[in-house]
């Protein structure tokens, strides 16, 4: 650019010329050792190779996309399965009804008192016979 282009502005003394900040010597060149995967610099191969990854980075993907799908099954399987559990009340209802159920006493009481009217029942005859007489 020319400096008429700069013409407006003021000129300042911190302004360092490219050349100066380069040390006067000519800019560097481009990378030097890129890795090539055991091309020889050639395009074609290069491309070749990123194709196959890429062919091999998408079977990658469909296997990774069933394994989903099938989890997607398995969860909704599980969630059906856990819908059809008890709710927690109904889960509590039938906690105090299992509670409610007679434990080995009162099984032991019950037994003696059906046995004792089954007695009773049985020599009814002798027992109003011998009230009867008193």
């Amino acid at each position: 650019m020319a400096d008429k282009d700069f013409a407006g502005y003021q000129r300042t003394g911190k302004v360092i010329n490219l050349p100066d900040r380069m040390g006067n010597n000519e800019p560097p060149g481009p990378p030097i050792g890129l890795p090539s995967n055991g091309g020889d610099g050639n395009m074609d191969v290069r491309i070749k190779r990123l194709e196959d990854d890429v062919k091999e980075i998408r079977t990658e993907n469909r296997s990774i996309l069933a394994g989903v799908n099938d989890l997607k099954v398995s969860m909704a399987s599980i969630s059906a399965k856990v819908d059809s559990l008890p709710s927690s009340i109904e889960f509590g209802y039938l906690k105090g009804r299992v509670d409610s159920l007679p434990i080995l006493a009162k099984i032991a009481s019950l037994f003696a008192i059906a046995v004792a009217a089954i007695v009773i029942l049985n020599n009814w005859t002798n027992i109003v016979s011998k009230l009867s007489l008193q």
